[in-house]
């Protein structure tokens, strides 16, 4: 069991063996397309999405995983790890951070005994990646609890905002 499970989603763009090699847990993303929705990396990978990009008329949209997806994953996540870290893109892009908070909520009355904390980590892609990897590392390698693994995250939040580097 470990101490702390990390949870992000497909927006995070991490490769998969870091993803095993750390057991970072991903929710995916949702692309609707044409009134057809795709969830990022099982029914679409992003080859194919840039193809459908190429060729599109109207741009897809994005979707945020629901509350109750994020609740799922929490749950099964709980029988490997008592504490959750969740990490989000910045609430300025997508819902994310609102779904996971309603689902640490719901977590909360149903799984007293699994601490959940949710991070709006500012940004999204290779920058959000990178935050939840240097979590899944310190808590994997380091042995870190709850709080010293959010730490880290914070820590390095604001080492990797777009605005940060100018």
């Amino acid at each position: 069991m470990t101490k702390v499970a990390i949870v992000t989603d497909s927006s995070a763009c991490l490769l998969g063996e870091l993803v095993s090699k750390y057991g970072i847990e991903i929710i995916p993303m949702e692309f609707v397309h044409e009134g057809k929705v795709y969830r990022d990396q099982i029914d679409i990978t992003p080859a194919q999405f840039y193809e459908l990009l190429s060729k599109a008329k109207e741009l897809p949209t994005t979707s945020a995983p629901s509350p109750g997806t994020y609740f799922e994953v929490f749950r099964r996540v709980s029988e490997r790890a008592k504490a959750i870290l969740v990490v989000t893109p910045s609430a300025t892009l997508t819902h994310a951070f609102d779904s996971a908070k309603a689902a640490a909520q719901i977590s909360k009355e149903k799984m007293p005994d699994v601490t959940i904390e949710v991070l709006d980590c500012g940004t999204a892609a290779g920058a959000q990646g990178l935050v939840v990897l240097a979590s899944a590392k310190a808590e994997a390698m380091e042995n870190r609890n709850l709080s010293q693994v959010a730490e880290v995250a914070r820590n390095l939040m604001p080492k990797v905002l777009f605005d940060s580097i100018y």
